[in-house]
């Protein structure tokens, strides 16, 4: 909740269209770094939202 108010926004969760989108507005209006204050960086959604390069997704192999 603090950190939806410090954002000036309900905070999303997941990873869907929406979170993207927020993140993108987050980083349009605090810069990338103020992003690190909102969302774990070394996730897929952060790192698109900065354009910056996404790893290629590692195929999931049950053992």
């Amino acid at each position: 909740e603090k950190l939806s108010e410090q954002a000036g926004e309900p905070l999303l969760k997941g990873a869907s269209r929406q979170v993207r989108a927020q993140a993108e507005r987050l980083v349009q209006r605090l810069g990338k770094d103020g992003l690190y204050d909102f969302a774990k960086m070394h996730f897929r959604t952060a790192l698109e939202a900065c354009g910056e390069a996404v790893p290629d997704k590692v195929p999931w192999v049950r053992r």
